[in-house]
């Protein structure tokens, strides 16, 4: 029972971050363990993949002299945040990923 539960907060955290093209796919996955695996990889490398393309814009921003201190700070924080939600997978860590996330979005926005 405790996999299908940790499986259902998984396929929560991946609709708010992943296409409907990408969610079908994982319904063809037949056994739970698979599927469980494949969603915890998937939105590990997401997040990683997504904060490196932060960082990346940061580094071209920053040699166009812009100030990106903030959002620099909150991508640097991003990194921690995201390896301690990958050891526990727990909504409140998800949230505090995703808040950073739109923070050091909007900052980047605003400069």
């Amino acid at each position: 029972m405790n996999e299908q539960k940790e499986l259902k907060n998984l396929k929560r955290f991946a609709k708010k971050i992943f296409d409907s093209k990408t969610l079908r796919k994982f319904k063809k996955i037949e056994e739970n363990k698979e599927k469980l695996e494949v969603i915890k990889y998937l939105i590990k490398s997401h997040l990683d993949l997504r904060c490196h393309k932060l960082k990346e814009k940061i580094k071209k921003m920053k040699k166009r002299k812009k100030d990106v201190f903030f959002a620099e700070v909150r991508t640097n924080l991003l990194g921690s945040k995201i390896k301690l939600f990958n050891a526990t997978f727990h909504k409140k860590d998800f949230k505090n990923v995703l808040n950073l996330f739109k923070g050091a979005e909007r900052e980047l926005e605003n400069v």
